[in-house]
């Protein structure tokens, strides 16, 4: 989700966003605590039906549209690959899910039923109702 990695299947997903992530960019999703990314493993077993609805209601190219939304010029020079440093992937994903820097609420409309409510609690709730539970 973050980096791009073409490792696939990743290895970890973070439940609550709705995205796939390498080993790399879930550690630092895991540092983020889980009231902003519920990082698990994909191979673990304490999978919910709403965790499996939300990845698949979401997903990282859809995830991408909405937390990169106003990601433009220096800092799109500053996305992250899978070969990026720790500070700059720390750096970056903190600014993309804390700082919400590049994330565009108005993505998110009233007959939206791709996202779901966990995602948009994960991004600071956004106006009530504006987004379903997708499944």
């Amino acid at each position: 989700a973050d980096c791009a990695g073409s490792v696939w299947p990743q290895p970890w997903a973070s439940v609550n966003l709705g995205v796939t992530l390498c080993a790399k960019c879930a550690a630092v999703h895991k540092q983020l605590g889980e009231h902003v990314s519920d990082v698990r493993s994909m191979r673990s077993s304490d999978w919910t039906v709403a965790h499996v609805a939300v990845l698949r209601a979401v997903g990282n190219a859809r995830a991408a549209l909405i937390w990169e939304a106003t990601l433009r010029g220096d800092d799109k020079a500053g996305h992250i690959k899978p070969r990026s440093g720790s500070k700059q992937r720390d750096d970056f994903i903190r600014r993309k899910y804390v700082g919400k820097e590049f994330y565009d609420r108005a993505l998110l409309s009233e007959d939206d039923d791709a996202v779901s409510a966990t995602t948009a609690k994960a991004v600071g709730g956004g106006r009530r109702g504006a987004v379903s539970s997708g499944g």
